[in-house]
């Protein structure tokens, strides 16, 4: 899809933090939209639809895009090891 004449894509890993989120990667400025199913808090924040299940499984699959900055919904940090801060943090709740 081209997003003001660039490249993007729109990425469904899967329910998450409710079933229907979307991430959007733009592949030229390797930057990752990871909407409520990136965590950029140190809480989880509304958990009424997660799928505790599937969403870490969900955040993996975005690590395979390569990535410098990745802006969460919530939250001030950027940086790409808040996936695995995500991933993490979901673990805590299982």
């Amino acid at each position: 899809m081209d997003f003001g004449g660039e490249k993007v894509t729109i990425i469904y890993p899967g329910p998450t933090q409710a079933p229907d989120k979307l991430a959007v990667y733009f592949p030229q400025r390797k930057l990752l939209y990871g909407s409520c199913m990136v965590i950029g808090m140190n809480e989880t924040g509304n958990m009424g639809e997660a799928d505790l299940t599937n969403w870490p499984v969900a955040v993996k699959k975005l690590m395979q895009y390569p990535v410098v900055m990745v802006v969460p919904e919530h939250g001030e940090k950027l940086d790409p090891e808040i996936l695995q801060k995500t991933i993490d943090l979901l673990e805590t709740k299982k």
